[in-house]
């Protein structure tokens, strides 16, 4: 069994506000659920826990209410944008590529088009930090937060390299320079 040690007192402080955030808004949420257009039943917890599962495929009632409801889509990126470990934000400049590197500060992705399968692409994810504890997922979102994610298995040395199918949601969102990416 393994032993914790229980949170000092400013990480118990911390963690109290972070309970009491989330409570509020889920309160908010379920006050406004009808006027602002909310499904019921869907929870910020809920949000929460898909965020924090990078490639493994949102419930459907969580990714229901993400899809009819811009709200939700938002706080869902927020949260992504908190936890990342590294945040790529939308590409600076124009580029002739159809794939292009995207690098932020850490981490580089990029995409290899697959010379055996036409329809599949290689997304590679390189860190600065080799040594480092990787990442377990790859989130891309666009302007209107609809987000697509991957998850990253198989380090070695800073690097892994999983395959995506050229017409994947996560491809076409990796492709709008005005998309953002997140490794958490």
């Amino acid at each position: 069994m393994k032993e914790f040690a229980p949170p000092g007192e400013a990480g118990m402080t911390m963690a109290r506000q972070r309970f009491a955030e989330y409570e509020l808004l889920d309160s908010l949420m379920a006050d406004n659920a009808l006027d602002a257009g909310f499904i019921p039943g869907v929870s910020v917890s809920q949000l929460y826990a898909a965020s924090a599962r990078p490639g493994v495929p949102i419930p459907a009632d969580v990714a229901a209410a993400m899809l009819h409801q811009p709200r939700m889509r938002q706080i869902y990126r927020d949260l992504l944008a908190r936890s990342a470990m590294f945040h790529i934000p939308e590409a600076m400049a124009a580029s002739t590529d159809i794939l292009p590197v995207r690098a932020g500060e850490g981490c580089r992705i990029r995409f290899e088009a697959s010379r055996a399968e036409p329809d599949q692409v290689y997304v590679i994810v390189e860190l600065d930090e080799p040594d480092r504890d990787p990442p377990s997922g790859l989130i891309f979102c666009d302007a209107e937060n609809f987000c697509a994610s991957l998850a990253l298995t198989g380090w070695r040395q800073g690097v892994v390299q999983t395959i995506v199918a050229r017409d994947s949601d996560f491809l076409r969102l990796a492709q709008d320079p005005k998309s953002t990416a997140f490794l958490r």
